[in-house]
């Protein structure tokens, strides 16, 4: 459940944090006191895409932090498989913050994450219903997810879909070497040429280097023998002057000098290394002397020959020789296809056939799953809907079979008639706006059993529905708390009726002070619920008979 929640910089509000208990706590207040912006705040940190105008006014940043406990044993699961886990106290911190510029940082556990992850992980956590969600009952392509949430059927979804797309697959390839047979003598042909082509330069993938490499040197032909000449004859070369001879003369005289001067032992050794590095210098440099000037020129016209050859390939293949290889290698491939079409097209042929086969096996099983889950949330939603007195609407979930499609061969359709002796017909052409939000309710009140999220949160979903009527929804909500696997509810409502049956109250109030607006939300104790249910009740004129009656409708919660 959610155990706590802080915002900052939401809109009016400025810094607000908030305590919640298990049970039932609704949010009451006047049009306009920001209860839509606790909403908000809340799918901010659930992972929603929000807009930087949420944040309010002259301010940097808009931040939303929530703690969650009270975990059941199917949340826990959950979260070990998303590799979350609470810490010591058994609590798992969520926060999203946003700044001016966009950014948008969410945190598990003080970690940061990817967006992706806080709403896999606020989707086990807490689930909100709105008014919204009544539209989705205008949307026929939601009420197969609205099946499939209540059964759970994930498994099944998977193998179908892991069977659908690999028997896509096999057909999109199937078609795309389906090609007419001039269309593939052609194609052939000309993967022919480039390929001969290609193999014709026999390209090598350091040779552009090493050859760049020659060119410098033989460009620097003469300077290189000139210079390396030089350095030899001053090295070893020149008579009584070169190092070698004068380095070894100093070896020699400090050497006779060791007898009465030991300590120069240390000295002589290293004139004598010296003397040897100078002779390998020697040795290394003398090789670069024998170079033959004379066939310069031919050498370098055969070198800009090749780099040019190379330079045209790889401008017509790929740009660079990696690259270029590697397409001749996709281009032996598609040949080799082209040239086995038949064989190739036989084999995807019977690749499909197995796949098709497989597909359907997994649809038919998935379908039947529906079948047998259609029937019982039927069922189930038609007993909610007796609880808010529409006992005599009838209520079918039909499933029926389309064409192959991602999500399986079913359409899904609620079907609804409202009077007596009537068909039943899809209910986004019958029912009226108060049936469908009732509709809607007994819709959510049933999937909230089924929702594995330890929150639920009803943002005004009782619009349109009043008296005897909203008793009941207050009741059906209040339930939820008490269930086998009780759930924490939040309410956000403008009826007397549910906010009297809530454990927690909760009001939002909007103030002015020094020129800006705030919003506030205080806890009720029981003097002040009675004078906010007054209010909801009688607006602006409350009468000592409506606060009367509003204390007996508290009081017959107790």
């Amino acid at each position: 459940m959610l155990s706590s929640l802080h915002i900052e910089n939401i809109a009016l509000i400025k810094t607000l944090s908030l305590e919640h208990d298990s049970g039932f706590c609704v949010f009451t207040g006047e049009t306009g006191a920001g209860k839509s912006i606790i909403i908000d705040a809340i799918n901010m940190l659930c992972g929603a895409r929000s807009d930087r105008e949420l944040i309010r006014t002259g301010e940097q940043y808009a931040l939303v932090e929530g703690a969650f406990g009270g975990f059941s044993d199917d949340t826990l699961k959950t979260m070990t498989e998303l590799e979350l886990e609470p810490d010591e106290d058994g609590i798992i911190f969520l926060s999203r913050k946003l700044s001016l510029d966009g950014r948008a940082i969410s945190k598990i556990n003080g970690r940061t994450v990817p967006a992706s992850r806080l709403r896999g992980a606020a989707e086990r956590l807490i689930c909100i219903h709105g008014q919204q969600d009544t539209r989705m009952l205008s949307d026929a392509d939601s009420f197969i997810k609205l099946l499939d949430r209540f059964i759970d059927n994930r498994e099944a979804t998977d193998e179908y879909y892991k069977a659908y797309k690999q028997y896509t697959d096999i057909k999109h390839e199937l078609n795309s070497v389906k090609v007419d047979e001039d269309e593939k003598v052609r194609r052939a042909d000309y993967l022919s040429y480039r390929i001969s082509e290609i193999e014709n330069a026999r390209l090598k993938v350091e040779e552009e280097e090493k050859l760049n490499e020659q060119k410098t040197r033989l460009l620097n032909a003469k300077k290189i023998v000139t210079g390396c000449s030089s350095a030899y004859n001053a090295l070893y070369g020149a008579e009584n002057k070169s190092a070698s001879i004068l380095v070894d003369t100093a070896y020699r005289e400090v050497s006779s000098l060791l007898t009465v001067l030991p300590e120069l032992n240390e000295l002589a050794q290293k004139l004598k290394s010296i003397k040897y590095e100078i002779e390998d210098i020697s040795e290394t440099v003398v090789k670069y002397i024998d170079e033959d000037t004379g066939t310069i020129g031919a050498r370098l016209d055969k070198i800009e020959e090749r780099l040019y050859v190379i330079q045209d390939i790889k401008r017509k293949y790929g740009g660079s020789i990696e690259v270029t290889l590697e397409n001749c290698e996709k281009m032996k491939t598609e040949l080799q296809q082209i040239e086995n079409a038949d064989e190739y097209l036989a084999k995807l042929k019977s690749q499909l056939t197995e796949a098709e086969k497989i597909m359907i096996e997994k649809a038919v099983v998935l379908t039947a799953i529906r079948k047998e889950g259609a029937v019982s949330l039927a069922a189930r939603i038609k007993y909610e809907l007796e609880f808010l007195d529409m006992g005599k609407l009838q209520f079918v979930v039909e499933v029926s079979e389309k064409q192959p499609a991602p999500d399986g061969f079913d359409t899904v359709r609620f079907l609804v008639s409202t009077n007596i002796g009537e068909p039943p017909k899809p209910i986004e052409k019958i029912a009226s706006g108060g049936e469908l939000s009732r509709i809607m309710l007994s819709i959510m009140s049933v999937l909230s059993q089924s929702d594995s999220a330890g929150t639920i949160i009803f943002d005004e979903i009782d619009t349109g529905i009043s008296g005897k009527t909203s008793r009941k929804i207050g009741i059906k909500l209040k339930g939820l708390t008490m269930s086998a696997t009780p759930l924490q509810i939040i309410c956000v409502t403008h009826s007397a009726q549910i906010a009297a049956l809530a454990d927690c109250h909760l009001r939002i109030t909007k103030e002015e002070k020094d020129g800006r607006t705030y919003t506030y939300v205080n806890e009720l104790d029981k003097e002040a619920r009675i004078e906010e249910l007054s209010r909801i009740i009688g607006g602006l004129n409350v009468s000592e008979r409506i606060r009367a009656a509003a204390e007996e409708l508290l009081e017959q919660t107790d």
